[in-house]
């Protein structure tokens, strides 16, 4: 009873050589599967058009800090905050659109546009923002992500725009103020033993109006210098990121190996399966 059994799980065992036998036995129908992807792959790779991918790293404009309108050194918008305005489709115009050749989208072209541009915070840098995108060509990689700065830096420049004029109100009225402090000061000088008094008093008010008037003028002043801005040029490599040739090629290649293999293992089920039917058929019988 004890040697049936070992026979039996012998004869389940499947050998290096009956796996070797399987291969050598089908090898033709293998290969000609194998051939089939190659040229599947290939054709995909001929009516798939190149891919070419341009990065842009943007940083965020910067305020300078300035206490006499209330604002502390640090970006203008936060990089977060960027990316989840630009996930919104209305932040993009009819320019970007066309320059990241969207319009041939009838449906919603400013939302196929968010799902295109890929965003991610720099790590280790949390005010630069950076941008991909993928395009035919290289120019036209790098004229999407130049038309989409340009959209960023005009938003951000909007963005600063009601504090530059807070600031330029600011200083045009503590310069009235010292004016005024100015006048009292040669006003008490023409009252002879009044003119100490007067310089005393206004002395330290002159001091700080003409600080607080170079601070604004300042803050006023630097908003080119702290504008949005591009890390570095916006690159673009020459050589197409997509379809990878050799990876489909060898994707292919398994693909109708697999399917060769899979396609004898389902035809010698079959072909089991229906002598075991006529076996039981002439039992019967």
């Amino acid at each position: 009873m004890i040697n049936q059994e070992q026979v039996t799980e012998q004869d389940d065992e499947i050998s290096l050589v009956d796996i070797a036998d399987f291969f050598i036995t089908h090898a033709k129908t293998i290969l000609m599967a194998g051939i089939l992807g190659l040229m599947i792959a290939g054709l995909y790779l001929w009516f798939t058009p190149p891919q070419y991918e341009a990065v842009a790293q943007i940083q965020m404009a910067q305020w300078s800090y300035n206490k006499n309108i209330g604002v502390s050194a640090g970006n203008v918008e936060e990089s977060g905050v960027l990316i989840s305005r630009l996930s919104i489709p209305s932040n993009y115009s009819l320019q970007n659109i066309q320059a990241c050749k969207m319009e041939s989208v009838k449906i919603d072209p400013d939302l196929a546009l968010t799902k295109k541009l890929k965003y991610v915070i720099v790590k280790g840098s949390p005010n630069v923002v950076e941008i991909k995108v993928q395009q035919n060509s290289k120019d036209d990689a790098i004229a999407c992500l130049t038309t989409v700065f340009e959209t960023i830096k005009e938003s951000q420049n909007r963005i600063f725009e009601p504090l530059q004029r807070h600031a330029a109100q600011l200083i045009v009225e503590k310069n009235k103020k010292l004016a005024n402090a100015k006048d009292l000061i040669f006003r008490g000088g023409q009252s002879g033993p009044l003119v100490s008094a007067v310089y005393l008093s206004t002395r330290d008010e002159i001091t700080t109006l003409k600080d607080e008037i170079e601070s604004l003028t300042n803050f006023v002043n630097s908003k080119d210098a702290r504008a949005t801005r591009l890390i570095s040029p916006i690159f673009s490599a020459e050589k197409p990121v997509s379809p990878n040739k050799l990876i489909s090629l060898i994707a292919g290649l398994f693909g109708g190996l697999c399917l060769g293999i899979g396609y004898v293992i389902l035809r010698k089920g079959m072909n089991l399966y229906n002598k075991y039917r006529l076996e039981k058929l002439s039992q019967n019988s």
